[in-house]
């Protein structure tokens, strides 16, 4: 795939992302505003819940059909069959889990949240397991064009069912988080239906005996916990936020979300394209020249430029969109932004590792990232509070980063510095990118 096909994915993934964070942005706003740092906080900590559920009980499967369907090995119609009877498998032994579960243990994981909001939570898993597998399909087919439409569905049936009904609900909570839910189900619907010729095959293909799923389980657990511990690193915060401060620190600090990961738009843009891209190259000639350095350095730039950019407006966003009552999150920011703009590149980086077939490379770095995040948040969240748990987690992006930059300039043979400084050559190529950009 050339150059110029690369960015033109790239860049409908990040139109779509761009819309996506808007839409993220406006929820996180009208949510902070109309419920108030407390249950901001415990919405929070709810919808976190079937996310994580997912994310622990997926098994890395969803990660392993970008990667089968990219390389083509297997008919798209026993894919698809093995994705619902392992999305059906998974979410009778999550959700089952997760009822058979003591009171006090959810007491003590998620302090101060109603059962009822956490039984709420549970019910969402099943729909949610079963989207991310099937948007799974669309980026393992690179098409980008139908996967940046669908995925934003979500959010615009949230905003949608927010905007015209809440004010109607006498349990706001409760309501926003049965929206949230909700804006999964018509996306589901609509990629099934996208797959509806292939789904007529499905009871030929649903059996546990396959080599598919033997392959994707080896090479989905390598992801699998790679994915869990990086996600483990984007989130843990909130719980020990929780338990150390309480629910109205994380309602704080939930707003930090929305406009710091504002920054990484262009990174995954670019790691959504990088990983089904290089699955495909490493499985042809090899006479293909590496995009990643390139890409990786103007992600960078960009990263910095966007960083520079909130770290001055940090304190007006946070007042106009989310209240005087949310001000505490304005240092937390500019805490987190040199974490935030650095993670950029190795969010590329990582993309490319995992499409060569080496997630194992992302979990190990992962792994010793999560145990130096908690150990860091142990120690200043007591002393600094949510300025703490920012600080843990920058300092977790900058080491992570700066780990995986220098495995993958030995893993690919190029000098470190060629992920991060913008060489002059680099302009002409930029200029071609940019008309394509514009002929979206």
């Amino acid at each position: 795939m050339s150059n110029l096909r690369s960015v033109h994915n790239i860049s409908i993934v990040f139109v779509r992302l761009v819309v996506g964070a808007l839409l993220s942005f406006y929820v996180a706003s009208y949510l902070a505003q109309e419920l108030g740092p407390v249950n901001n906080g415990l919405y929070a900590l709810t919808v976190l819940l079937p996310t994580m559920a997912v994310t622990f009980g997926g098994f890395g499967f969803s990660t392993a059909v970008v990667y089968f369907i990219s390389k083509k090995n297997y008919p798209l119609s026993e894919v698809l069959a093995k994705l619902i009877l392992v999305s059906a498998i998974s979410s009778l032994l999550i959700v089952g889990l997760c009822f058979s579960l003591p009171v006090h243990l959810w007491n003590t994981w998620l302090p101060s949240v109603p059962m009822y909001l956490i039984a709420t939570g549970i019910a969402i898993i099943p729909l949610l397991l079963l989207y991310t597998n099937f948007i799974a399909i669309l980026h393992g087919q690179q098409n980008f064009r139908k996967y940046g439409l669908i995925s934003m569905l979500p959010n615009v049936v949230t905003v949608v069912l927010l905007q015209f009904f809440s004010g109607t609900i006498e349990n706001r909570l409760l309501f926003c988080v049965i929206a949230w839910g909700i804006g999964y189900l018509p996306a589901t619907i609509l990629i099934a239906f996208y797959l509806r010729s292939d789904l007529l095959s499905f009871f030929k293909h649903v059996n546990l005996r396959s080599g598919l799923l033997r392959e994707a389980f080896v090479y989905g657990l390598k992801s699998y916990a790679g994915n869990l511990i990086t996600f483990l690193n984007y989130r843990l915060n909130f719980y020990l936020i929780g338990g150390m401060i309480g629910a109205n620190a994380v309602g704080i600090f939930a707003v930090t979300v929305p406009i710091t990961e504002v920054i990484w738009l262009l990174a995954a843009a670019v790691s959504t394209v990088i990983f089904p891209l290089i699955a495909h190259q490493s499985s042809s000639d090899g006479s293909v020249k590496n995009p990643t350095p390139i890409i990786s350095r103007w992600v960078f730039v960009a990263s910095c430029l966007a960083g520079l950019i909130i770290g001055e407006l940090a304190n007006f966003i946070v007042l106009e969109a989310f209240g005087p009552l949310y001000s505490e999150a304005v240092e937390a920011i500019h805490w987190l932004l040199p974490g935030v703009v650095l993670f950029s590149v190795s969010k590329v980086l990582s993309g490319d590792i995992a499409g060569r077939g080496r997630p194992d490379i992302n979990l190990y770095i992962t792994s010793l990232s999560l145990v130096i995040n908690i150990m860091l948040c142990y120690l200043l969240i007591p002393m600094y509070g949510i300025n703490g748990g920012a600080m843990a987690v920058s300092i977790t992006y900058c080491f992570y980063t700066l780990v995986v930059s220098v495995i993958y300039s030995k893993l690919v043979d190029v000098h470190i510095s060629e992920m991060f400084l913008p060489k002059y050559s680099d302009w002409h190529l930029l200029r071609k990118l940019f008309n394509k950009f514009l002929c979206i």
